[in-house]
């Protein structure tokens, strides 16, 4: 029984949390290694932060951007991409255009009017996975999102309490579908 899998990450998609699901390293600084089992994972969605060395420590190895476009992945890297993206799509890692500090995800506080917030990519993830089942005759998703298993230690900041709202429209958009 094959199912779609999807990672979704308020963080770097290479970050320790995140690879737990697709990678094995020895050390969760190891950020070229597990990008590149990030790609050869095979996993049909990927959406959050940019990848951390994504041309390694030294910044001598290929492109990570490159080499999952060449293995049929497509990048998507503005909010107009991510919305393009459809069932003929194919596999999907998606990079948050309104990056933050260490290239992850901008809190949704910090946001502009328009810009997508993670419910957003929740949201996108759901429908490309139920139209990629429907597409394969599969038996179902497996959707993975880190953001929302942080959740309590995110509220426990400072500032950060309209976080939880976003959690909560996530956490709709999963009911109402």
């Amino acid at each position: 029984m094959v199912k779609k899998i999807g990672v979704l990450t308020s963080v770097n998609l290479n970050h320790a949390t995140p690879a737990a699901f697709y990678a094995h390293q020895a050390s969760r600084s190891n950020y070229y290694e597990i990008g590149q089992e990030l790609i050869a994972s095979g996993f049909d969605y990927f959406a959050g932060g940019g990848l951390l060395t994504p041309t390694g420590k030294n910044k001598d190895l290929p492109d990570l951007y490159e080499v999952a476009q060449k293995a049929g992945y497509t990048v998507t890297t503005t909010q107009s991409e991510i919305e393009g993206v459809s069932k003929e799509t194919g596999k999907v890692i998606a990079i948050d255009e309104n990056l933050a500090d260490s290239d992850s995800m901008a809190y949704a506080m910090d946001l502009q009017e328009g810009q997508w917030e993670l419910a957003d990519y929740v949201e996108k993830g759901l429908v490309y996975m139920e139209q990629q089942c429907l597409i394969y005759n599969n038996n179902g998703h497996i959707y993975f999102s880190e953001w929302l298993n942080r959740m309590p230690l995110i509220l426990n900041y400072v500032g950060r309490l309209n976080e939880e709202n976003c959690f909560a429209r996530s956490i709709s958009k999963i009911y109402r579908r």
